[in-house]
């Protein structure tokens, strides 16, 4: 079960217009492929039991068996990097690391350009 799409990407014969004049913000962001562990602890707050403990309500979600795939799904995570060599992944701040998944945030005024 699931979804697949497929597409080209062709140019359009247009190009595109020359920058005006502002500020210019360059953010370095790869969509990276990880696997992301809905429960981490494996550990139900409400019950105190295991979330595959097969008489609880998550089982369904979280066992592993040979149709079951568990509470562990791959995802794409968009990280931002430091500079265009993609080497040094910048550090989340304070304010961001509650996003987990949601990945890396951008902020954009009014007369800003964003490469």
């Amino acid at each position: 079960a699931g979804m697949m799409g497929l597409y080209n990407v062709e140019t359009c014969g247009r190009h595109p217009a020359a920058l005006t004049t502002g500020n210019v913000r360059k953010y370095f962001i790869a969509a990276e492929k990880i696997l992301w562990n809905y429960a981490p602890n494996n550990y139900d707050r409400f019950t105190h039991n295991t979330l595959d403990d097969p008489d609880s309500q998550s089982a369904i979600y979280f066992a592993r068996s040979s149709d079951r795939i568990g509470g562990s799904y791959w995802k794409v995570h968009y990280t931002e990097y430091t500079d265009e060599s993609f080497s040094h992944k910048k550090t989340p701040f304070l304010e961001e690391q509650h996003l987990g998944i949601l990945g890396t945030t951008s902020d954009v005024i009014l007369n800003f350009y964003i490469l």
